[in-house]
């Protein structure tokens, strides 16, 4: 199977999570050890950002009652052996590949509670720094704002933070300190680079924490026609 990975995020512990697309059909998967709900860091470290990798994989691995009642992991896969870098891909392949695989109405998969990633494109959007150093995201798809869900959301068990979706992307944390330099920052900042660049975002659910599936961004993308830069 050929697979890019699009989150990469550091969980509470050593755990890193890793998920992407199987390219060839579109179908989400989170790469696990057999036994646990995530990567450790040798094995995280095998996935390179914008890289085709082949990779084997075994059976589903339904998480435990505690971790997942609803069983909205679905992606969840055990990973066999060491998987194979290939190429990097181009900017042309990889705003196909998320352009093809976006979920213009992912509230409505958020509420069918049958996966627990998500991939949108956003119309708008708001970032900003919170008191911890982490950046949290407020965003706009098809005119609805991330925040105008938290309520509907909530009767599903699936949380919205009251600042916004916090961001496990160390990419995005990198990128934005460095090159945008701003506590805040909007879609205006984006467009501002050079090619206007498309912004995507990779949405996953965590593990079930204090009765509620919480949303986090996992991957910060920015795509142009010439260039990737995340």
């Amino acid at each position: 199977m050929e697979f890019l990975p699009l989150a990469k995020s550091q969980m509470k512990g050593e755990g890193v999570c890793v998920a992407g697309l199987d390219v060839e059909t579109g179908r989400w998967i989170r790469p696990v050890l057999n036994g646990y709900r995530c990567l450790f860091g040798q094995e995280a470290a095998e996935f390179e950002w914008n890289t085709l990798h082949r990779v084997k994989l075994g059976p589903s691995q339904p998480r435990p009652v505690d971790d997942d009642p609803d069983g909205r992991h679905t992606e969840d896969r055990i990973l066999n052996g060491r998987p194979e870098r290939l190429r990097r891909i181009t900017p042309k392949e990889k705003l196909q590949i998320l352009g093809e695989n976006k979920d213009d109405h992912f509230s409505r998969e958020l509420l069918a509670g049958k996966c627990s990633i998500f991939l949108v494109q956003p119309a708008a959007f708001r970032c900003h720094l919170d008191d911890e150093g982490s950046y949290r995201w407020e965003f706009s798809v098809l005119g609805v704002w991330s925040s105008e869900l938290r309520t509907q959301l909530r009767s599903s068990r699936i949380g919205v933070g009251s600042s916004g979706c916090k961001c496990t992307c160390p990419e995005w944390t990198a990128f934005a300190k460095a090159r945008l330099g701003a506590a805040h920052i909007t879609e205006r900042a984006v467009e501002s680079l050079p090619g206007a660049p498309t912004l995507f975002l990779t949405l996953t659910l965590t593990a079930l924490h204090r009765d509620l599936y919480w949303l986090v961004v996992a991957g910060v993308h920015l795509v142009g026609e010439d260039r990737i830069w995340l």
